[in-house]
């Protein structure tokens, strides 16, 4: 019978070895699939988080247009009002488009003044030196039709030898 008892005894044994190692494998489960829980926790957290990160920077990028949006109508606003500016200190400032006015005519008045004072320094014929080069040139006129004459064998011989 000792065989039989040792049998029994290495059964027993092996069993409560088994058992062990069965609640080890139990224990080791229960573990795996709390981590699994967990990991799966913290993965839909890493999701949301994701989700809310990706929310704000869509309205990040919203807020970013509307500023770029709002900046550029600003800016529009801004060369308006400039334009607008300009043209109510031109409307405003009158007296200064007169006195503008009134310096461009000086300088007109002086410009033609002295395009004048020009004129009058330059040195035209007179009227008398006008009719004495128009009697020169008719006795001129006169004095090569005598020497063409001449030349042909008619009129004074006198003047043919000055011109030729």
């Amino acid at each position: 019978m000792r065989l039989g008892e040792a049998a029994i005894d290495i059964a027993q044994r092996t069993q409560s070895y088994l058992s062990r190692i069965e609640n080890k494998v139990l224990k080791a489960i229960s573990r795996a699939t709390k981590a699994e829980s967990i990991a799966s926790d913290a993965s839909n957290q890493v999701s949301q988080f994701k989700d809310r990160l990706t929310q704000v920077d869509n309205k990040a990028n919203d807020a970013f247009n509307k500023a770029s949006s709002h900046h550029a109508s600003i800016q529009s606003l801004k060369k308006d009002v400039g334009d607008l500016s300009r043209q109510v200190n031109t409307k405003v400032d009158k007296n200064t488009f007169d006195r503008e006015i009134d310096n461009n005519r000086a300088i007109n008045e002086n410009q033609t003044q002295t395009i004048i004072d020009k004129i009058d320094n330059l040195n035209f014929p007179s009227v008398g030196q006008i009719a004495g080069g128009v009697a020169g040139l008719d006795i001129l006129r006169q004095i090569l039709a005598r020497s063409s004459r001449a030349a042909n064998g008619g009129g004074s011989p006198c003047l043919a030898p000055t011109i030729a």
